[in-house]
């Protein structure tokens, strides 16, 4: 920190909230309806931007990995999940959501897009995801595909910093071993 640089107080916040159902059968289905909250930075004499120190993103809003665009940061999130688990093998679920910014000034969640502003609206856009997992050799080695795909919404097509690239797209495939 710059021996010059402002003291500032600090109020952030995260909220998960998630209520489900499990169906009877051999899917093992559950829907659940979940909701997430991180306070943005707004204009002020305090610090309002949440900063997850630990923890991991997947349980709660993106596959992990270079898919860094959403976390927990000044995002306002209610959405719908179904998981599946067929067999003690095969398991997998997708699950949507649609997006805002907590604080309309501040960058929208891990993206960096922002507009001082706040004139480019609040609505982020929809994601979409899903994984399915396996396990090749059982308690061994588990092969899985994860993808999402975000559209984009209001803000992150208009602020000033917004990329120009279309929605985004992802797709990941991984085998992890236990020893």
């Amino acid at each position: 920190m710059a021996a010059t640089a402002p003291e500032l107080d600090v109020s952030a916040w995260f909220l998960h909230a998630d209520a489900g159902y499990t169906f009877h059968g051999p899917l093992k289905a559950r829907l659940s309806v979940e909701y997430d909250h991180a306070s943005g930075d707004g204009s002020g004499r305090s610090f309002g931007r949440f900063d997850t120190l630990f923890g991991m993103r997947r349980a709660d809003l993106a596959p992990a990995g270079i898919y860094a665009q959403i976390g927990r940061a000044n995002i306002s999130t209610p959405g719908v999940r179904l998981e599946m688990a067929p067999t003690s093998r095969l398991d997998g679920f997708v699950a949507y959501r649609a997006m805002w910014l907590a604080e309309r000034t501040d960058a929208f969640s891990t993206t960096s897009v922002r507009n001082p502003s706040g004139r480019s609206g609040s609505f982020a856009g929809h994601q979409i995801e899903g994984r399915v997992r396996w396990w090749l050799v059982p308690k061994r080695f588990r092969a899985e595909i994860n993808g999402a795909w975000i559209g984009k919404g209001r803000f992150l097509e208009a602020a000033p910093n917004a990329p120009q690239t279309g929605n985004t797209h992802y797709i990941s495939i991984a085998v992890t071993a236990a020893f």
